[in-house]
């Protein structure tokens, strides 16, 4: 498996989701991009909130939050 990489994207990161595979990849946050090749597993935290496991491993965790985890689950199951 490739390692992580780690992009700075400029301005509004909105308008970068037009330009990745919409299957292939999700906002997790304001911070961090998944692959879908890259999650393991993820476990609520309490208040709809969801933790993302990715490999490899981040130093700091992943937290979807409550208002992003439906459509993350969605994702993530289809």
């Amino acid at each position: 498996m490739a390692g992580l990489l780690t992009f700075w994207l400029p301005n509004h990161w909105t308008k970068y989701n037009t330009c990745c595979q919409v299957r292939s990849f999700f906002w997790a946050n304001r911070q961090v991009m998944v692959n879908r090749h890259a999650c393991e597993y993820f476990e609520p935290i309490g208040n709809g909130k969801l933790q993302l496991i990715v490999q490899p491993e981040l130093a700091n965790r992943i937290i979807i939050s409550q208002k992003r985890a439906k459509g993350f689950k969605e994702w993530a199951e289809s």
